[in-house]
């Protein structure tokens, strides 16, 4: 998670990126500050590790890192990401109907449990 220096010059005879090893990089101007991490797995399980940058400091691009890993870290983040539809949409709901239950939030008249059949 250490950031690193890269640009996106090639190699004139095979075209290949550079990044890191380009010669040019110790030059203040040259190339961009950019970081890997490690991030929770996707929702098939795959390992995802993205990358932040590019930044013009070193400083700048550690700041934005602990940005996001403060919230790739955040476990409510994570199981979100696996919540299909469905079931965020039954969840809501039975929150919503308890908040109307309980008088907070919604009027027990805006449930659809509430309200009078439309059919014709």
């Amino acid at each position: 998670m250490k950031p690193y220096k890269s640009c996106s010059c090639r190699e004139p005879e095979t075209k290949k990126l550079l990044g890191k090893k380009c010669p040019d990089l110790s030059k203040k101007s040259h190339g961009g500050w950019y970081a890997r991490y490690e991030a929770p797995p996707s929702a098939d399980g795959k390992r995802r590790q993205p990358r932040v940058g590019p930044f013009t400091t070193e400083r700048e691009c550690k700041d934005e890192l602990v940005k996001v890993l403060g919230r790739a870290s955040n476990p409510k983040a994570h199981e979100e990401r696996k919540t299909t539809l469905a079931a965020f949409l039954e969840r809501r709901y039975t929150w919503r109907k308890s908040e109307a239950e309980t008088g907070e939030g919604l009027a027990k008249k805006t449930t659809p449990s509430a309200r009078p059949s439309t059919s014709t």
